[in-house]
């Protein structure tokens, strides 16, 4: 984590060229496929997993793995963080429903990271809701929905459910002197491709302000 895991799907973990430092990411929901991805990851050499269910640290630790919580498992405070290692959880990126003040005063017997970066999950659905306008093979899982008010949320789809993501990213380039310390930056790129990963990450390395439609998330507001 330290030196930079890049984490990937775990079906599509063959198609990535690097080596090093190479992670997974479980599904956020298995729905029938446990045995399919225990398989996939017992095959696959990367040691670190990125988990959104406990279900998914289960199965990581029976492979032998590092499981790492992901945001989805919505760890808040240091009972959590405690929990978090007796059930085997390496690290842990903090819930986005966390607060920058919040963040700042969690101990953690683990290492704890916070997302500074990326599109947030909004919905976890079991049926696809782009299939009644564009088939998978158009929509090759990358998509999108639109609301009344004409603002476009993306759908990424993998192994028996759809994920619709918000419309704006969390962006934190400009902010970043605000972080409290933690051991973990979070990058979620989801839709991005490669040239636009690139520039994001440049950005953040000089700081620079948002140059598109952006969001703090709840870093700064909380829950309302």
């Amino acid at each position: 984590i330290k030196d930079g895991v890049c984490f990937v799907p775990i079906e599509d973990y063959k198609l990535c060229k690097r080596k090093e430092n190479l992670g997974v990411e479980l599904p956020h929901g298995m729905f029938g496929n446990g045995e399919k991805v225990e398989k996939l990851l017992a095959q696959c050499p990367a040691q670190t997993v990125l988990c959104h269910t406990l279900d998914a640290v289960a199965l990581a630790k029976k492979c032998g793995k590092k499981p790492v919580a992901s945001p989805s498992m919505t760890i808040l405070n240091y009972l959590s963080m405690d929990k978090a290692k007796e059930t085997g959880i390496r690290a842990a990126i903090i819930s986005s429903e966390c607060t920058l003040d919040n963040f700042a005063k969690i101990s953690s017997p683990i290492p704890k990271g916070i997302t500074v970066y990326g599109r947030l999950p909004l919905m976890l659905t079991r049926n696809c809701p782009v299939k009644n306008g564009k088939s998978c093979s158009e929509c090759k899982r990358q998509s999108d929905i639109t609301d009344r008010m004409g603002i476009k949320f993306p759908v990424r789809c993998r192994m028996g459910y759809s994920e619709i993501l918000n419309s704006r990213p969390v962006y934190l380039a400009d902010r970043m002197r605000e972080i409290p310390p933690c051991d973990i930056l979070f990058f979620n790129f989801t839709v991005e491709s490669k040239a636009e990963v690139e520039k994001i990450i440049n950005s953040y390395k000089n700081g620079e302000k948002p140059r598109a439609e952006f969001t703090r998330g709840l870093l700064y507001r909380g829950v309302e």
